[in-house]
């Protein structure tokens, strides 16, 4: 996921729309940190 990102980044967009489903506010938060924790630093990097 990181790398469409960056991807994305490299053709000049700013904004992407995400949708994480979950069934619970609990399991949305836990899908939020996982992306916060493993896509975001890799695309920060760049």
């Amino acid at each position: 996921m990181a790398a469409g990102v960056r991807a994305g980044r490299a053709a000049g967009a700013n904004t992407f729309r995400l949708k994480f489903r979950a069934r619970t506010l609990d399991e949305h938060l836990e899908q939020f940190a996982a992306f916060a924790e493993s896509v975001v630093p890799p695309v920060d990097e760049t």
